[in-house]
């Protein structure tokens, strides 16, 4: 009995992430910055696995705001790159709703940048 609850439990844990990928325009389309051909599944965490903890500043934003894209969260510029989080997630505007289809676009992190995402293209191999 108390095995079947604990596995209950753990599938919730897992399909929070999915869902907050829903939440965001082009949720399930951001770069990983520092390697733009990979995908970066958990956009407010500081890392690609997650955790409770570990959120990055786009992530603290988010929860601060209901774990909802308002137009707060999109006009901030939660990593201080300059951009808007609506601009790097496609929705510069700010008028995407849940539910609706993102504009695509340039996608890039909201919440991580990299050194190597702000340099020319022919410098990056220096950097790593």
């Amino acid at each position: 009995m108390f095995l079947p609850c604990v596995l209950c439990l753990g599938a919730v844990g897992v399909l929070a992430i999915p869902e907050f990928l829903n939440r965001i325009p082009n949720g399930r389309l951001v770069p990983d910055p520092c390697d733009p051909g990979r995908g970066w599944a958990t956009v407010g965490h500081s890392n690609t696995w997650g955790g409770k903890h570990a959120l990055n500043p786009f992530g603290e934003h988010f929860k601060q705001e209901g774990f909802m894209w308002t137009r707060g969260l999109c006009m901030k510029d939660s990593d201080l790159d300059g951009m808007t989080n609506g601009v790097e997630l496609g929705d510069p505007d700010c008028k995407w709703a849940y539910g609706q289809q993102a504009a695509r676009g340039n996608i890039s992190h909201p919440g991580i940048v990299c050194a190597t995402t702000t340099v020319a293209p022919w410098l990056r191999h220096l950097l790593k």
